[in-house]
């Protein structure tokens, strides 16, 4: 094949920057002019075609940057599959090396800038097909774990998502998986999910296991922010709608052990309470694999997505 229908065949990254009113609530200084990127498939440039959208939310410490890497494989499925479509990744990266995608009066209001800010911005800019059942949601670990949360929040913006290695607890003890924890997550988890503009830097309260009430509270709001939680769980049949798909692939090889047994349980609860989902085991660490993302995420997200003409 010639270089010259090899490039023809590839898609394009643009990046773009929001700038944010929903973080604009932060106390940290946290930059409220946020990059993020998109992939448009090799047709968008020589067509008038509408495509479906692909969100994807990276794992802590990394960055929207993480879309390059994927570029290849995106290029090459696209181009085998005869399935193109619109491939954004949404920085959830701060002063603590990740937000959650959660509102936070410390962090600012991640939630509100992807689902208020950033989607709509794509859907204005790029042609893309505004429906729910053409818009997806996925992520790795950090992003996984966030992924699942927002497509039980918002089944009427995503009907479909995708988690790999995702960060979750299911009715793992919290005590024991959170001793495993990096220093960095515990501040970044305190400041998403039981925050304190009163306290010093990193501004919310970390678990101390005393038996206090004040504590008790503080471990309450942290277990209620993953997505088995009842409350969450709750809140997503009180909207008394579902969504169309959702697969999880955990790594059986996962140096972070506490997430192997975190999806297993999560698995079991969604089973529980009817909540459909496909779960795989795959054959790989804690990394966002290449032929998992190939074969697995992106054959998965474009079998559930609605196309143009469909």
């Amino acid at each position: 094949m010639s270089k010259q229908i090899t490039d023809a065949l590839m898609g394009k990254i643009e990046e773009f920057i929001i700038d944010s009113e929903s973080l604009k609530s932060n106390c940290i200084g946290e930059n409220t002019m946020q990059k993020n990127a998109i992939y448009l498939p090799a047709s968008y440039s020589v067509s008038d075609r509408f495509y479906p959208t692909v969100y994807f939310l990276h794992g802590f410490s990394q960055s929207y940057r993480q879309i390059y890497r994927l570029k290849k494989i995106l290029d090459r499925f696209m181009m085998e599959k005869k399935r193109e479509f619109i491939f954004v990744s949404v920085n959830g990266n701060n002063k603590f090396g990740g937000s959650f995608w959660a509102d936070s009066p410390v962090t600012g209001n991640w939630t509100d800038y992807f689902i208020n800010e950033v989607i709509p911005y794509v859907d204005s800019e790029y042609r893309t097909l505004k429906s729910e059942y053409s818009r997806s949601i996925s992520g790795f670990s950090m992003g996984a774990g966030a992924a699942i949360s927002l497509l039980m929040k918002h089944p009427e913006i995503f009907q479909t998502g995708y988690a790999l290695c995702p960060g979750v607890l299911g009715n793992r003890d919290l005590r024991k998986s959170a001793a495993s924890w990096a220093h960095s997550v515990l501040q970044a988890y305190a400041a998403s999910f039981s925050p304190d503009v009163t306290m010093e830097f990193p501004h919310g309260r970390i678990p101390q296991w005393d038996g206090t009430e004040k504590d008790n509270r503080v471990i309450n709001c942290w277990l209620d922010a993953f997505p088995g939680s009842m409350k969450r769980i709750s809140d997503f049949k009180a909207k008394g709608r579902n969504f169309k798909a959702l697969q999880i692939d955990y790594a059986i090889n996962d140096e972070y052990t506490w997430l192997i047994e975190g999806v297993k349980s999560l698995s079991e609860i969604f089973h529980s309470e009817g909540i459909s989902h496909t779960l795989n085991a795959m054959d790989i660490e804690h990394e966002i694999n290449h032929s998992v993302a190939e074969n697995s995420m992106l054959v998965f997200l474009a079998d559930n997505m609605r196309f143009s003409g469909e």
